[in-house]
């Protein structure tokens, strides 16, 4: 009989184990799914902070300390980059503006013709104005004559006015340019004495803006999107004026497509940060 109570005691042992082992139970599954989420989670965040420390590190070494050279200009010399203090025009690169008919400055300048902005020498940025190409008008040359060296960027020595960065979307390395421009009455973007950022990926643009307006809309505040005008209404207002299949060196508008793919290189704006002097 204790023979018999045995064999089916583990007989009932047996079908109980491989009842348990037959699947998980909701809670079980439950927890899985919580753990996957949180590494996942975890990932994502992890993620989101590298970039925004890269990000975080090209504002700070590159618009941050150019803003610095621009304003370090203006206060030993007692005009923008590029102007003449004997006879101010009080705009970058003025001392190349012939006046505007009537005034050598001052006066309706809605039909004036602007003067080339100011760039890093034999170097023309995709997306920026035109940049002047005269002999000692580059923008190291200038700053220098007034003992102001150029920041140091990770771009090296002669290209200060870069910072080399990665894509977010492909992995693939973007460069980010600094000039100095004056911008007519009536520019959508922006007037009066601006710096330029171009090669501004959108992500690394909202992030710029939003740090530098408190939002990162491409049409507002002293920092906007070259090429989107204020008060637009439509998709560019609440953001950058490209798409995720857009490709590197197109400009469209926020609402339209092109044929490729999201492995190409990711497209870039340009940013215009208008000074207050």
């Amino acid at each position: 009989m204790r023979s018999q109570g045995c064999r089916q005691g583990y007989r009932r042992g047996a079908v109980s184990a491989r009842s348990r082992q037959s699947g998980f139970s909701l809670v079980e599954m439950a927890v899985v799914l919580i753990v996957i989420g949180l590494i996942v989670a975890s990932v994502v965040v992890g993620k989101d902070a590298v970039r925004d420390a890269e990000y975080g590190k090209l504002k700070k070494t590159l618009v941050e300390q150019w803003k610095i050279v621009y304003d370090t200009y203006v206060t030993r010399t007692g005009v923008p980059i590029g102007d003449d203090p004997n006879q101010p025009r009080y705009m970058v690169n003025g001392a190349e503006f012939a006046g505007n008919g009537d005034y050598i400055s001052g006066g309706d300048m809605s039909q004036a013709q602007y003067p080339p902005a100011i760039c890093e020498q034999n170097v023309q940025p995709i997306g920026a104005s035109t940049c002047d190409g005269s002999a000692g008008r580059d923008l190291f040359t200038l700053i220098r004559a007034q003992g102001i060296e150029p920041p140091k960027t990770n771009a090296g020595e002669g290209h200060n006015a870069e910072y080399v960065y990665i894509g977010p979307r492909t992995g693939v390395m973007q460069r980010a340019m600094v000039d100095f421009v004056s911008l007519g009455p009536n520019t959508p973007w922006g007037t009066g004495n601006c710096m330029e950022i171009s090669g501004l990926t959108p992500d690394l643009f909202s992030y710029l803006a939003k740090s530098i307006d408190g939002t990162p809309d491409a049409n507002s505040g002293p920092f906007r999107q070259k090429g989107v005008a204020t008060g637009n209404t439509g998709l560019e207002a609440s953001g950058v004026s490209v798409n995720d299949t857009s490709a590197y060196g197109q400009s469209l508008p926020a609402d339209t497509y092109v044929s490729g793919n999201r492995e190409a290189q990711e497209p870039t704006v340009t940013g215009v940060y208008c000074m207050a002097q």
